[in-house]
Formats: structure tokens, sequence, C-alpha cells
């Protein structure tokens, strides 16, 4: 089976489990595995709870995004990628290809690289070489906690927060310091243009009520 028949296949399952009313997205086997590989197969907004209390769902103490944060971050033209890494096939280095491709602006960051993709990569978000307007969190609940606040320091108002990657300490600590921050939804069915398959699976949350209002 090729990658693309394997991400077709996936994004099928993952439809055909919203249809159902959604899935489990508490972590079997641990934090990085409930962080990144499985973001991509868990890009639902209709999250339960992690059990370790590090998790948030779109239902629970986060609540639901809205559309205007949506477009808002979207609004955006330079953003940073915090979660990429050397591997291409980590779901943070497809985020980061489809908004470069998209024509956004885009830096990647991670402590324990130095290019990506063959672009430079920065340790963290001070590091950047020029300001961003918005960062997306593809890293361990743990991890994004920190991200959030050198955001701040940093002077970045917009979050997006990967499925995976959701911290209620990081949710509200955005909001306690008026961050625009988006959680609970996978910003490549957002960012436009978008593919063909993420575009039928919006469609049909859209079918369902459970889109951003």
């Amino acid at each position: 089976m090729t990658r693309v028949d394997f991400r077709i296949m996936l994004h099928f399952r993952i439809m055909l489990r919203e249809i159902r009313g959604g899935v489990d997205a508490r972590p079997e086997a641990g934090e990085k595995r409930a962080s990144l590989v499985s973001s991509y197969m868990r890009g639902l907004p209709l999250l339960r709870p992690r059990t370790d209390g590090k998790g948030i769902s779109a239902e629970g103490t986060g609540g639901m995004c809205t559309k205007d944060a949506v477009e808002g971050f979207l609004a955006q033209r330079e953003l940073a990628v915090a979660g990429v890494s050397g591997t291409r096939k980590k779901f943070g280095n497809s985020v980061y290809r489809d908004l470069k491709t998209k024509g956004y602006r885009v830096f990647a960051v991670n402590p324990n690289a130095e290019t990506v993709e063959g672009d430079p990569c920065y340790h963290n978000l001070n590091a950047l070489p020029d300001p961003v307007q918005g960062v997306v969190i593809v890293v361990p609940p743990s991890e994004t906690e920190k991200i959030v606040e050198d955001a701040a320091r940093a002077g970045i108002r917009h979050i997006w927060i990967q499925q995976g990657a959701e911290s209620d300490t990081a949710i509200e600590f955005c909001r306690e310091q008026g961050m625009n921050v988006v959680h609970g939804e996978c910003i490549l069915m957002f960012a436009e243009p978008v593919g063909f398959l993420h575009r039928v699976h919006r469609w049909i949350r859209g079918m369902l009520g459970k889109l951003p209002e």
C-alpha cells in the first residue's frame, strides 16, 4: 500500500467514525503516540478528555472554538510551526509543507533540529529571525504549555493547538492573556485551498453540525 493509499483509507475511517459519533481520543500508549502521528488519525473536533488530565476535548472545559477564531488565525500570513522534525512523515512536517505551499510564510521550530524540509529550523519562538503573528503547535501537551508561554513573551497573539497537543492549562493561559486560541480542529481542514479528502471530511462535519460557528 502506498502512502497516498494509506492516507485515503485513514480519512475514510475518520469520516465513518465521525458519522458514528466521534472517537475516543484517550492515549493507549503514552503521550507521544497520543500527540503526533495519531493527531492525524484523530482529526475530529469531538475529542473526549484524556485520563491523565493533560488533554482537552471540544466538549470539555475548553469549550468549542468559534468560526471567528479560526478565520482570525488563518488571516495571519507569517506563522511558526512548533513540532516539526527531521522525519518528513511527522504530522508537524505535513502542516509545515501544507501552509508553505498555500502561500504562508512559515518558520520551523524544534529545539533539537538545525534544518527541516531543507529550511532553517529555530530552537524556540524567541529565536525566530522575524516576527510572526501565529504559531501552530503539534507537540505533546506538556510541551504545549511552555510554547504558549514563549508565544506570549514573543508577542504572538494567535495560537492553533492541534489535536493531541491540547492542554487545559495551555488553553486557559491563552485566554487569560487575551490570545486568540483555536483547539479541537485540524488546520489542514481550514487553510485554503483545502485538499480533496480534508474538504470531504469538512463537508461531512458541516452536515453533522460539528463545524465551528
